[in-house]
């Protein structure tokens, strides 16, 4: 009987791969996180749907491990901080991978990868105007979903003043008082919440998988 898992055959690969590739092309610290915001939850999807456990283990350590090594030269709370913000992003795509099954793997990781672009590009209206397409206000609230965003400034980025933010999204009339920027706790209190999501998740996921024990 062929197993479940050969339907995603490069479920544990493709997530190391996206993950360790950018650092042979030696990418910058800050452009490794924007595509980490865009990729880890898609990959962690990916990786739930390993017919091994341990191999999506392995995959989404990977992760892990690229981060600890590109910003080991960054103070240790920005370190830590990106840190539990990639968790916490792995987790809630392995949370939606374990929530669709293994047959519906590859649609869960399409779909977690399509609402990242939306929300990182959102705020800044896809980058198709010339002047920003929102109110301060507006811009405001969709930076706070962005992961991007979120992801950035736990790693203590300043988003707001990147080039490709700045301009887009209307800084410069964006009140000081009317978003605050996700600081290094916001990093862990996201990867607290995306394990207890990918654990709520794998437990349904039991609950539907495992037989009931015979009375």
């Amino acid at each position: 009987m062929q197993n479940p898992g050969n339907a995603v055959p490069l479920a544990w690969v493709w997530p190391m791969v996206a993950a360790l590739v950018p650092l042979v092309f030696g990418v910058a610290w800050k452009d490794w996180l924007w595509w980490a915001a865009l990729v880890a939850p898609c990959t962690g999807t990916l990786a739930a749907g390993c017919w091994r456990p341990w191999l999506g283990g392995i995959a989404s350590l990977s992760w892990l491990a690229a981060w600890t090594w590109l910003g080991r030269d960054l103070p240790h709370g920005h370190l830590l901080g990106g840190l539990g913000g990639l968790v916490g992003l792995l987790c809630c795509g392995w949370a939606m991978g374990q929530l669709a099954g293994k047959k519906s793997v590859l649609s869960a990781a399409l779909m977690a990868l399509v609402l990242c672009l939306f929300l990182t590009g959102a705020p800044a209206g896809f980058w198709l105007f010339s002047d920003p397409p929102w109110s301060p206000s507006s811009a405001a609230r969709l930076l706070d979903v962005s992961p991007a965003a979120l992801l950035m400034e736990s790693a203590g980025v300043d988003f707001l003043r990147l080039p490709a933010i700045y301009g887009p999204v209307g800084a410069d009339c964006m009140d000081p008082n009317l978003r605050l920027a996700w600081g290094n706790l916001a990093g862990w209190g996201v990867g607290v919440l995306g394990l207890c999501l990918s654990t709520a998740a794998w437990t349904c996921h039991r609950r539907k998988t495992v037989p009931e024990r015979i009375q």
